[in-house]
């Protein structure tokens, strides 16, 4: 396992002031392996500030959702190798082993401290310009938590199950588990931006208060179990709906960010879990042509066979004839990511009823199968059911002007100005004006962002 710097640790900082008069600072750890290790603190010079670049989309070569894989934040950037004491990063990192993690984080035009991770072979070194080169990653990434995790004890649910033997244990909802492991990722503790379908549907401030009365359901982890193992309909097979390691807690974020098609991470200070299909204008940007340095349209039409959202109550195929030779198949089973426990607010401990190790949709009442369907069908590029299958999709690829005009989880409302392929909703008939990305690239040294993205009109 990959290890953070502790002990004798040298930390080198730099900053520099980029376009549009936006502060910068870097600042890298590592640990000392030399024969006289010591505690460090030194200056370096930036060569050149590359970008942060978020790859939004699945994975192409995934056929199954269990395949799929979280993108993490890249950021790049380079380095001289001469410190400011004159001692040379060369000699350290020819001493570090393959497993000690580099941690940087950065501090973009005042915005809260990010980290990023890299391992020594992240790193290429040019010898004759006597400079390195890093790529580093989100935390997101790595099974190594920057802080440690902790769920505190005002999150903590008291429950009581009885099939005949009673159990009495804890559990946590979706959204502070969520919360916690956000914290635990991120420098910055203060900033969740959280858009989940899963939370309490009764939407009451506190489940437990004895003066609401009436059954809820809720999507509970166990934090902890009592001396008696619990039956599967509460934990599920394989103890998935456990949460009471860091590990765990990740592994259930990315599943069930798999059924929300969500989009998880830290930057800028900010740490988030947003839903492709969110309608939130909180969480949108809007651009125009003068925002606009470059803008291309491109049409697509992508080699799947089957899409398929399962669970209780959901049954809804889509395949596709168009390509013969189409080969990539999308299963998603909710059941196998998400639970339900139905719970009596009125007691004290809250009494579990109905407890299910999978997911119902009549439970929930969230629809939600319908709503991932349409939302993978515009993440793959599916063609609508009521376009001819030959039309294919629109994809769009853009320059906007200004890093702080999009920020990673904001969908873009463009301007119909912008093109004439670009068409804004017209009472029941969608357009294709609102977009998703999913490619980010923010070139800080040239304060610009890259987009790539796909229309999301039909899921607002």
């Amino acid at each position: 396992m990959a290890v953070l710097p502790t002990g004798n640790v040298i930390t080198v900082t730099s900053t520099a002031t980029l376009s549009g008069n936006k502060s910068f600072q870097l600042v890298m750890k590592f640990v000392d392996r030399s024969s006289s290790p010591s505690s460090q603190s030194l200056t370096g010079t930036l060569a050149d500030i590359g970008s942060l670049k978020l790859d939004l989309d699945t994975q192409e070569d995934a056929k199954e959702i269990n395949d799929f894989v979280y993108n993490c934040a890249e950021f790049n950037f380079s380095m001289f190798s001469t410190f400011g004491d004159g001692s040379s990063f060369g000699s350290m990192l020819s001493k570090l082993q393959v497993t000690d993690l580099i941690q940087v984080e950065i501090t973009y035009d005042g915005n809260n401290k990010d980290v990023f991770l890299c391992l020594k072979t992240d790193v290429s070194y040019e010898e004759i310009k006597r400079m390195f080169s890093v790529k580093c990653f989100s935390v997101f990434k790595f099974a190594n938590q920057v802080t440690a995790y902790s769920v505190p004890s005002g999150d903590i649910i008291s429950l009581s199950y009885n099939d005949g033997t009673t159990y009495n244990y804890s559990g946590i909802t979706f959204r502070d588990l969520l919360k916690n492991y956000l914290n635990t990722i991120s420098a910055n503790t203060s900033t969740n931006i959280i858009e989940s379908a899963f939370t309490n549907v009764a939407n009451d401030a506190n489940f437990a208060d004895p003066s609401v009365s009436g059954y809820k359901y809720f999507h509970m982890f166990v934090q902890n179990e009592n001396s008696l193992t619990l039956p599967q309909s509460i934990i599920g097979t394989g103890n998935k709906f456990k949460a009471t390691t860091f590990e765990e807690a990740r592994s259930a974020v990315l599943r069930v960010g798999i059924v929300e098609c969500a989009i998880i991470g830290s930057l800028f200070g900010k740490n988030f879990y947003v839903r492709r299909d969110t309608a939130n204008t909180s969480y949108r940007s809007q651009i125009n042509a003068s925002n606009l340095e470059e803008l291309k349209v491109k049409f697509q039409n992508n080699n799947i066979s089957l899409l398929k959202i399962l669970a209780s109550n959901i049954d809804q195929p889509l395949s596709f004839s168009q390509d013969v030779s189409a080969t990539k198949r999308i299963d998603i089973n909710l059941g196998l990511f998400v639970n339900s426990q139905k719970l009596d607010g009125d007691q004290s401990p809250v009494i579990v009823t109905d407890p299910k190790g999978l997911y119902s949709e009549s439970d929930a009442q969230l629809n939600l199968g319908v709503k991932m369907y349409k939302a993978y069908k515009a993440l793959l590029g599916a063609p609508d059911a009521t376009i001819s299958s030959n039309t294919g999709s629109i994809r769009f690829s853009m320059t906007i002007l200004g890093t702080e005009n999009l920020k990673p989880y904001e969908y873009i409302e463009l301007n119909e100005s912008a093109s004439e392929f670009v068409v804004a909703d017209s009472g029941s008939i969608k357009g294709n004006n609102k977009i998703r990305p999913s490619m980010i690239e923010y070139d800080l040294k040239n304060n610009k962002i890259k987009v790539e993205g796909y229309s999301i009109n039909q899921l607002l």
